[in-house]
């Protein structure tokens, strides 16, 4: 008797694949392939959960600019309290570093900058807006530049530099607070 995976659908709207019982209690791996074969091709064709679509800058806009500017700063040291590329930066400095060249004054902190412009639902995030984070023991506020295109820009701790990282790594998603929009 052929056994297949059992879809189920949960009132978070999200697709869960789990195989039935009958094919976990047999340890049949033909029913284990075609399981991992349906996942793949639901992922595939879109029924997974998906996180905000990229919208990323039309070239020459003002949220372009800002990201461009954002990731020439990519490689640039972490310093506690830095504001310049030419000392390093702070995940605040280099927000407002890179704001600054544009003519945006925001608040030093990432805390105050998490006050500023409007709140941006994350399914509408876009390039440009501002991404907040809870991070440490302290639960202390991160912030970085959204490219449009599913990563952000920030400095991240001592001893590493400023990078481009997924937004969606599980890491990032966990601790996501609020997405802020300035531009």
């Amino acid at each position: 008797m052929a056994l297949t995976p059992v879809l189920q659908v949960h009132e978070t709207q999200h697709f869960l694949m789990t195989p039935s019982k009958s094919c976990i209690s047999r340890n049949n791996s033909s029913c284990c392939v075609l399981f991992l074969a349906l996942l793949g091709l639901l992922f595939s064709t879109g029924c997974a959960p998906r996180h905000a679509p990229p919208r990323p800058a039309a070239p020459g806009s003002l949220a372009h600019s800002v990201v461009q500017t954002a990731r020439s700063q990519v490689g640039i040291p972490y310093k506690r309290a830095g504001i310049s590329p030419h000392t390093g930066f702070d995940c605040s400095g280099l927000v407002n570093w890179v704001y600054a060249q544009h003519g945006f004054s925001l608040p030093r902190t990432s805390a105050g900058i998490f006050g500023q412009g409007m709140t941006v639902p994350v399914q509408d995030l876009r390039a440009g807006d501002l991404v907040f984070f809870r991070i440490g023991k302290q639960n202390r506020i991160h912030v970085g530049i959204a490219t449009g295109q599913g990563t952000f820009i920030h400095s991240p701790k001592p001893g590493q530099r400023v990078r481009e990282e997924n937004l969606f790594a599980a890491y990032w998603a966990q601790r996501k607070i609020g997405v802020r929009r300035v531009l």
